[in-house]
């Protein structure tokens, strides 16, 4: 797993959603400033990262077992969407080592699943699927971003933020298919291993902030709400005007709970 370890405080995991990697946390690190040691990952499949695919439970395991060969003991977790559920599986395996979760528009829920996230799930039509969602962001918005005048609205709000720090953009030779590899088999496994997940979500007691934008299109916001109900030890922030992409819209938010986990 390819890691950025940069800084010197208190630790923080930077943990990426679906797809993505480790360099879409630059926003809150600029936010964050000094005195923090920032861990980003490059999640197994995506980025500089060699690894295939893997479910959110091995993620978490694997990014346990990174953590302590660093010497890294006690740590505050920060996760968007997907990342999010791989970080409640590592408060379930090692909650004597978090600080505290800062979560950004995350799974947990079953009803955080949607239609479109089973059919993504499906043979043939969800690689089909994937496949045509990762080219219009790897080819269409930018050639939105270039049209502005010819493009929906929509279109060129999406177009700007996701271009600020699109999440497929990699260093990595031919990132495109690979991306779209590890995304399905990430799809799949999210399907299988949703269940395990939400039954899991009353037994964690590590405190945890979840944020979710008012205009988040991607995960419900009844799924937001029940998530926070389940968990034991959690606080629900609504980030007014924001969408999914909060490590982009709201980084100074994100920041901000951080630094009070720090304190604390």
């Amino acid at each position: 797993m390819y890691i950025r370890d940069k800084g010197i405080g208190t630790p923080v995991v930077l943990i990426h959603g679906q797809p993505g990697h480790g360099k879409n946390w630059k926003p809150v690190e600029d936010a964050l400033g000094t005195g923090f040691r920032t861990i980003s990952l490059d999640r197994p499949g995506y980025g500089l990262s060699g690894e295939s695919a893997a479910s959110m439970s091995k993620n978490a395991e694997l990014i346990l077992e990174e953590l302590s060969a660093r010497g890294v003991e006690k740590f505050i977790v920060v996760g968007h969407s997907l990342g999010g559920g791989i970080a409640f599986y590592m408060a379930c395996m090692a909650p004597e080592r978090i600080l505290g979760m800062v979560l950004a528009g995350s799974i947990g829920t079953r009803s955080c699943l949607t239609q479109l996230d089973y059919l993504l799930a499906t043979p043939i039509i969800g690689d089909l699927l994937a496949l045509a969602g990762l080219i219009s962001l790897d080819i269409l918005l930018p050639w939105v971003n270039d049209h502005l005048d010819l493009a929906p609205q929509f279109f060129r709000r999406e177009a700007q933020l996701r271009l600020r720090h699109s999440p497929i953009k990699s260093v990595s030779p031919r990132p495109f298919f690979r991306t779209w590899k590890t995304f399905v088999s990430e799809q799949r496994a999210l399907v299988a291993d949703i269940d395990r997940l939400a039954d899991n979500l009353e037994s964690i007691s590590v405190e945890c902030v979840l944020l979710s934008g008012t205009e988040d299109d991607v995960i419900p916001k009844s799924s937001i709400m029940e998530l926070n109900g389940k968990l034991e030890n959690s606080e629900l922030v609504w980030v007014e005007g924001a969408g999914h992409l909060l490590t982009i819209e709201a980084p100074e938010i994100i920041a901000s709970y951080i630094k009070k986990f720090s304190l604390n």
